[in-house]
């Protein structure tokens, strides 16, 4: 039956969107967390540099998951890389990051666009 009510096949969303939205979330939420540490540290006595280290730990998790879900949107391969990269690392956080390194390396074998037509 061709035409409109032609029976499509729905494919799903794409594995570098899926794997974009995981960084995606994660760097909100380590900025957000960085963002709590920072507050909690600026106001501490002494004040000083030694106070802005600890929100930096989180604020380069954020930074690279940020990146990294950047290139993930344009299906880059460099960003596919360091999602295994980063995938790798999280099986390690028992239990939450096991579950998410595990679904992002699910979705780590996504293609260009050009390449699939």
């Amino acid at each position: 039956m061709e035409g409109y009510y032609a029976r499509r096949e729905w494919t799903g969303t794409p594995k570098h969107l899926k794997a974009m939205g995981v960084h995606r979330a994660l760097a909100i939420l380590y900025g957000v967390i960085a963002l709590f540490v920072f507050a909690i540290f600026a106001f501490r006595e002494p004040r000083g540099a030694a106070n802005f280290e600890v929100p930096l730990i989180f604020a380069l998790p954020a930074a690279i998951h940020g990146l990294i879900a950047f290139g993930a949107a344009r299906a880059n391969p460099l960003a596919q890389g360091l999602s295994v990269l980063a995938a790798l690392l999280m099986l390690l956080g028992i239990p939450i990051g096991t579950v998410i390194g595990i679904y992002l390396l699910r979705n780590a074998n996504w293609q260009r666009a050009n390449a699939e037509a």
